[in-house]
């Protein structure tokens, strides 16, 4: 959980999707401070942890080619 380390007034809580053993993405919930109570930062956490499960289980199924996919795009850096 990130606590208005950006944006005052602001708490983003995030976690990384993996895919060939690399992070291809990530998903994040922001909510204002002021409306950020404990059950709705239990809430927040349980849904990017169940969509992260599922959606790493859905690139697991489409069984894309690692090598092509470690090849393409999104692994380049220069």
């Amino acid at each position: 959980m990130k606590k208005e380390e950006v944006s005052s007034g602001i708490c983003c809580f995030a976690v990384p999707l993996m895919y060939a053993g690399k992070i291809i993405a990530a998903l994040s919930i922001s909510i204002p401070s002021f409306r950020l109570t404990k059950e709705k930062k239990e809430l927040a956490i349980h849904a990017l942890k169940t969509s992260k499960e599922n959606l790493e289980g859905i690139f697991r199924d489409l069984n894309i080619d690692k090598d092509l996919f470690e090849n393409s795009l999104l692994f380049k850096t220069k």
